[in-house]
């Protein structure tokens, strides 16, 4: 958990992708959103190769740090980035947030993990998915994939993709980046839709 000071304006858990470092190194994006006056939630959910609960991990994760931030009255905010990206859309079905943020989604291995009814997704729930302009990890697959099954269940999303700048190129990767090209390709959208789900 990374606290603001003072009350917060939402919760925003933060979810890694697949990554040996179980995404630590997104620890200056925990104190950014901090920063910007959210609490932070950051499972833990898994390390290489890939959790089939996943998904049930982290919803229980998330109601535990819930409780342990006394249950503010703020929106709830899942931002995912890679498999943390198409886990928070999953995720979206039993935690019910008002805003959901998948960055660079990774695609669904369903011989090896468990189905999501995308369809209990709340109807009041938004749902942005971007991909990457340089991304040839995933490309817009991830989004695809995203889209046709919440379309199957009924629902939809906004699509966008990050656009690279001098100084910063948007590949898969490219969420680790810290400078001020990465904060303004990256960050500043991100931090633009929390502030409207406040």
């Amino acid at each position: 958990l990374v606290r603001p000071h003072g009350k917060p304006h939402a919760v925003v858990v933060l979810l890694h992708g697949l990554s040996q470092y179980t995404g630590e190194q997104l620890k200056q994006w925990q104190i950014h959103l901090a920063e910007q006056g959210d609490d932070v939630i950051f499972p833990r959910y898994e390390q290489p190769a890939g959790d089939p609960l996943a998904r049930l991990t982290i919803a229980v994760s998330v109601e535990q740090a819930l409780d342990a931030l006394g249950r503010p009255k703020v929106p709830l905010v899942l931002l995912g980035h890679s498999r943390g990206g198409r886990l928070a859309v999953e995720a979206a079905t039993e935690l019910h947030p008002q805003l959901v943020i998948a960055i660079f989604p990774g695609l669904l291995n369903a011989s090896f993990e468990l189905p999501t009814n995308l369809a209990l997704i709340p109807k009041t729930t938004r749902i942005y998915l971007y991909s990457g302009d340089r991304d040839t990890v995933v490309g817009t697959s991830g989004v695809q994939q995203l889209l046709r099954r919440l379309h199957a269940g009924g629902r939809s999303a906004r699509v966008g993709v990050i656009h690279s700048r001098p100084g910063y190129a948007a590949t898969h990767d490219s969420v680790y980046r810290t400078n001020a090209a990465a904060r303004a390709a990256l960050w500043a959208p991100v931090d633009k839709l929390i502030a409207s789900a406040r």
